[in-house]
C-alpha cells in the first residue's frame, strides 16, 4: 500500500502539477487549512479514505482525479489570504494579481496543449483500456453466456465493453484459482502490461488449469480515427480457466 500510494501521489502531481506559478499560492493555503482543520475535516477525511482505497485497489492515478478541486480551492485560498495581508497597499497587491493572472493563463495553454495531445497516454481521442477492451469483445461475447462472469484488469471499462459481469483480477495466482472456482470463471482477458505486473510467471509456465486461445497483437488493437496511430495499447490475450 505504501508503495501504491507514493507512486500515486507523485504521479498525481506530475499530471496535474499545471502551472508552476500556482505553487507560491498553494503554500498558504495550507496554512489556511490547518489554521481551520475543522472546517476542512470531512474534505480531509474524503481525500484520505480516497486515497488509501485507490492505493489498495487499482492504483491508477486517473481515478485520484477527483482531488484537482482540492488544489484549485488551495490556490484560491492562498491567493485570497496573500491579498487579505497586503490590503489597500496596492503596489503590493499588483504583483500577487499579476502573477495569479499569468498562471492562470498559463494554465489555459497547458490545457489546450493537452487537449490536442494524440502522443501521450491520456489524450483526449484514445484510451488504452477502453481499446483493449474493445479487442477481446467478439471473442468473450461468442464463448460466454451473458450471465457468466470474466476476470479482468480493471472491470469498468471491460464490464462495459464486454458487456459481461467483470471480477478484477488479483496479483496472486492461488486467489486467482479461488475466485474462478467460487464464480465458475472460465476465461480471463489480460494485456501483456498487465499480465507482467500481475501474474509474470506465466509468462513462461502456465498453470495446468490455464490456456492461452486467443491473442490481439498490440498492432491489431483497433484504433479510434481520431488517433490512428495511438501507440500506447498492449497485445491483449484470453486464457480459458479450467478449474472445475
Amino acid at each position: 500500500m505504501k508503495t501504491n500510494l507514493r507512486f500515486l501521489m507523485s504521479g498525481f502531481l506530475e499530471q496535474n502539477r499545471g502551472s508552476l506559478l500556482l505553487v507560491p499560492f498553494v503554500l498558504p493555503g495550507l496554512v489556511c487549512v490547518v489554521r481551520a482543520w475543522r472546517e476542512w475535516a470531512s474534505a480531509l477525511l474524503f481525500a484520505g479514505l480516497l486515497m488509501a482505497v485507490i492505493s489498495i485497489s487499482i492504483p491508477q492515478v486517473r481515478y485520484a482525479h477527483v482531488l484537482i478541486p482540492f488544489w484549485i480551492v488551495l490556490v484560491a485560498a492562498g491567493a485570497g489570504w496573500l491579498l487579505e495581508r497586503v490590503g489597500a497597499r496596492r503596489m503590493l497587491a499588483l504583483p500577487v494579481t499579476v502573477v495569479l493572472l499569468v498562471a492562470l493563463g498559463d494554465e489555459a495553454r497547458l490545457a489546450a496543449h493537452e487537449a490536442r495531445d494524440t502522443g501521450g497516454v491520456w489524450t483526449p481521442s484514445a484510451n488504452y483500456c477502453a481499446l483493449e477492451a474493445q479487442a477481446a469483445a467478439d471473442f468473450i461475447q461468442k464463448h460466454t453466456l451473458p450471465s457468466q462472469a470474466v476476470f479482468a484488469p480493471e472491470t469498468f471499462h471491460y464490464a462495459l465493453l464486454l458487456d459481461r459481469n467483470a471480477i478484477q483480477i488479483p496479483f496472486d495466482e492461488d486467489a486467482l484459482l479461488q475466485l474462478a472456482r467460487r464464480y465458475d470463471v472460465r476465461y480471463m482477458v489480460i494485456t501483456a502490461r498487465d499480465l507482467h505486473t500481475r501474474l509474470p510467471q506465466w509468462e513462461d509456465h502456465l498453470p495446468a488449469w490455464a490456456e492461452l486461445v486467443d491473442v490481439v497483437s498490440a498492432p491489431a488493437v483497433p484504433r479510434p480515427a481520431a488517433n490512428p496511430h495511438y501507440s500506447h495499447v498492449s497485445e491483449v490475450r484470453v486464457y480459458r480457466l479450467t478449474t472445475g
